[in-house]
């Protein structure tokens, strides 16, 4: 009897997680007035499709409208999909001008933290030279010398 409760328990579990654990997008279009469901969009094309919750039964585009779709494409010329060189290389050079701005801003972050890890270590090497020169210990001299090396090392 413990066998096949724990069993069904396990059956019911592996039901219950499965769906979730597989849950892709489900994309819905109509034709005419039915409505058709797959995991594809129709035509693979986004726009013509909405993507559908399978849990909340709600849908919403599966493409950016077409507003914010204008500011990402080059505008096509005379209406037969063609796309200007010209287009093309602006969108080229905007695109590597947005990558090169990345750049700099993650190399002055880094340029940032290395120039405060450099003031803490200068402070850290003065503390330790100040310590050392005031210590009544018999290496004294070495780790006077030892810390004016870093103290030297970080602070200039």
């Amino acid at each position: 009897m413990n066998k096949k409760l724990s069993l069904l328990a396990a059956c019911a579990a592996a039901m219950l997680f499965s769906g979730s654990l597989m849950a892709e997008d489900v994309y819905e279009w109509k034709s005419g007035r039915v409505s058709t469901y797959s995991d594809v969009p129709k035509n693979l094309t986004p726009a013509t499709s909405n993507i559908v919750n399978v849990r909340t039964q709600t849908s919403r585009p599966a493409a950016a409208p077409v507003s914010q779709q204008q500011n990402q494409l080059p505008q096509i010329q005379n209406n037969n999909g063609e796309i200007s060189a010209a287009d093309l290389q602006a969108m080229a050079n905007q695109r590597q001008m947005e990558e090169n701005k990345a750049t700099e801003e993650a190399n002055r972050k880094v340029q940032e933290q290395n120039e405060a890890a450099r003031a803490s270590n200068c402070n850290v090497a003065r503390i330790n030279l100040q310590h050392a020169q005031t210590a009544r210990i018999q290496n004294r001299e070495q780790l006077i010398q030892q810390y004016q090396s870093n103290v030297n090392q970080y602070c200039n």
